[in-house]
């Protein structure tokens, strides 16, 4: 009989974000080490997902099915029963399939197995980390919404075109870019449809934000409505808890959702003066083919905007 335990190291993140990567990178290494001070334990392959989804979506934990019903493998060593599933209901499931082609599944942080702990036992302990992680992501949330509305985030700081950061991180002027900014206000100030402003800018070969001259009509659709060219920088929140606080907007997407508006005033020098910035969201709001009812139902104007009309005048 073979003495030896064919090990496979079960890993997953729910995203590919440069830290969950790190810790997708942490997991694996932390387990292969601990793998290699069981004397009968030999490790046969490492499985990693980075998905948040259904099974289906996790590719490497259906290999890793696959190879227990080959009899490659006959533990499953994972750091922590959150790593197999993404609920209590996910965790039992993935113990008994393993389980059913007798291979058993070793939850490190508990120093257990599933064979020992048995079906009632793991669905206590995979509760309990799911309520931490639960509890894990409110505070990391609690923080990130306290640093929107202390004004202190990073996030009011992130660099967009026409900016770049100081030594301290923080914005500062990037005045070959701001120059292409300012005309792209100025284009339309004067009566300019976004179409115009996007052959205007290619006609003249100048550099677009992520390179070439090819300038998408989203991208000066953006810069349009970006209020940071105007000094005040905005960040969002989906975490709406605490949206009777006062402290934040609360805002509606075009999907529907909802979300919590938190905006740092005089974060940056100003591009463009904020008047020129309002004049022009009111512009955008009058030429919109789009006009709410009372009731805030969506529909379409009985007149358009023709940018052959009369140009606005000088700013």
């Amino acid at each position: 009989m073979d003495p030896f335990k064919h090990v496979g190291i079960y890993c997953r993140v729910s995203s590919s974000s440069k830290k969950q990567l790190h810790s997708l990178a942490a997991q694996a290494s932390g387990l292969a080490r601990r793998v290699a001070t069981q004397h009968l334990w030999k490790l046969e392959d490492i499985y990693l997902d980075v998905a948040s989804g259904s099974d289906s979506q996790r590719v490497e934990y259906r290999r890793m099915l696959e190879d227990a019903v080959k009899g490659k493998i006959d533990l499953v060593v994972v750091k922590s029963s959150s790593r197999l599933g993404r609920d209590t209901v996910e965790v039992i499931q993935a113990c008994r399939d393993l389980a059913a082609h007798h291979c058993d599944v070793y939850f490190d942080n508990a120093d257990e197995y599933y064979s020992r702990l048995g079906p009632l036992v793991v669905e206590i302990t995979a509760a309990v980390d799911q309520a931490e992680n639960e509890s894990r992501s409110e505070n990391i949330s609690w923080g990130i919404r306290r640093q929107m509305e202390s004004g202190s985030s990073k996030i009011y700081d992130r660099v967009c075109f026409g900016y770049d950061h100081d030594a301290d991180g923080h914005l500062v002027i990037r005045e070959d870019q701001a120059v292409v900014v300012r005309k792209i206000f100025m284009l339309y100030l004067v009566g300019n449809s976004v179409l115009k402003i996007k052959r205007a800018l290619e006609n003249e070969e100048i550099p677009a934000p992520r390179g070439g001259t090819t300038w998408p009509k989203r991208t000066i659709e953006a810069i349009l409505t970006n209020a940071k060219y105007a000094g005040t920088s905005y960040a969002r929140t989906y975490c709406i808890a605490d949206a009777d606080s006062g402290r934040g907007i609360v805002a509606t997407g075009d999907k529907g959702e909802q979300y919590i508006l938190f905006g740092a005033i005089d974060n940056n020098p100003p591009i463009i003066p904020p008047k020129t910035f309002d004049k022009v969201q009111q512009m955008r709001m009058d030429r919109s083919n789009i006009e709410y009812d009372p009731d805030g139902t969506k529909k379409r104007k009985s007149t358009h905007y023709s940018s052959k009309q009369k140009p606005a005048g000088d700013v």
